[in-house]
């Protein structure tokens, strides 16, 4: 894995999970939200050679690191949420050999 020191973990995240919904003025469904965890986390650097290749699968997608050992196991139907924007989680790539660091390709809820 390239992140070597915690040290690098500064910027705080929220992982939600879908917990029912409020009814809203015209019947609209409102999802609400129950936050599991509140990790620490950095952003995994993307390459130039990286951003060429990507097929428009992977448009407006951040890679962030986080540690691999949680209070809850990450699940792939939780939103994340950094700086107020929520994120679907497109991959979860836990390290199987060390299992320090876990790297999640996080694609913006449009």
């Amino acid at each position: 894995m390239s992140l070597s020191r915690t040290g690098k973990l500064i910027k705080r995240m929220k992982f939600k999970k879908r917990d029912g919904y409020d009814t809203g003025p015209n019947g609209t469904r409102i999802d609400k939200y129950k936050v599991m965890i509140t990790p620490w986390f950095a952003y995994k650097q993307k390459y130039l050679e990286e951003i060429k290749r990507e097929d428009s699968a992977y448009k407006n997608t951040v890679n962030i690191i986080i540690r691999q050992k949680q209070k809850e196991e990450i699940q792939p139907d939780w939103i994340a949420e950094i700086n107020g924007i929520d994120y679907n989680i497109e991959e979860i790539n836990p390290d199987v050999e060390n299992e320090d660091f876990m790297v999640l390709i996080l694609k913006a809820v449009s």
